[in-house]
């Protein structure tokens, strides 16, 4: 399966949700390849602007790249995910807009951050995504723009932008939080991170919850569990 030639215009790609279904079982595997491209680049900043216009005639909102402006991405895709009910859009459509909400988030980043658009090699699919100036860390802003409108506000984009702006900041991407630092999860609620999982290969965190209950929480593959408080 390969559907970036879909997402770049393109004929003859797979389904994307069978994509993320594939990527999401092998939080495990061997690490992600990137490799930089710049036509993925011209297409994200056509994408991006896409968005803007949507904004402005949708929602009489003017986007205006800074990291805020994510949060409004987030009630846009929240609101289209609130409709899948009655509307019912065939999966292009939906790639339509993960494409275009997707391309602005990544060009968000890129601008404030630093990073590079390219290619994600993983699991026999080539997935658009940028890799963080200065680290490994990589962004899937197109798929999880995909997954927010699909599944809902467990895959929330203004969380998961969070977490990608902290992990540049504290330059480590295994231990994107501090010991003790107060966080929030989508279905468990406010915790505490209390200790790391050394023996993977992608952030893994022990969370101490309200209900005194702890988890080992999967911070990235793809898919965000913790949050910060503001």
């Amino acid at each position: 399966m390969n559907w970036l030639k879909k997402l770049l215009g393109g004929k003859n790609s797979s389904n994307m949700a069978e994509v993320v279904q594939s990527t999401m079982a092998a939080t495990q595997a061997a690490a992600p390849i990137f490799t930089a491209d710049h036509k993925v680049q011209e297409n994200a900043e056509l994408h991006a602007q896409e968005a803007l216009r949507f904004a402005r005639e949708t929602y009489q909102h003017e986007l205006d790249w800074t990291d805020a402006s994510v949060a409004h991405i987030e009630t846009m895709l929240a609101e289209y995910h609130a409709t899948l009910p009655n509307m019912s859009p065939d999966d292009d459509k939906v790639q339509t807009f993960a494409r275009m909400f997707g391309s602005y988030v990544g060009e968000v980043y890129r601008r404030n951050h630093g990073a590079t658009w390219g290619v994600i090699s993983w699991q026999g699919e080539d997935v658009p995504g940028l890799q963080c100036e200065g680290n490994t860390n990589l962004l899937w802003p197109w798929m999880r723009a995909y997954k927010r409108i699909k599944n809902g506000p467990e895959e929330n984009i203004w969380h998961y932008y969070q977490i990608q702006v902290l992990k540049q900041n504290q330059g480590n991407s295994q231990k994107p939080f501090n010991i003790g630092q107060r966080v929030r999860h989508e279905r468990f609620g406010v915790g505490e991170v209390f200790a790391y999982h050394e023996e993977v290969e992608f952030p893994c965190a022990w969370i101490r919850f309200e209900n005194g209950e702890s988890k080992l929480i999967n911070l990235t593959g793809g898919k965000v569990e913790a949050v910060l408080i503001p």
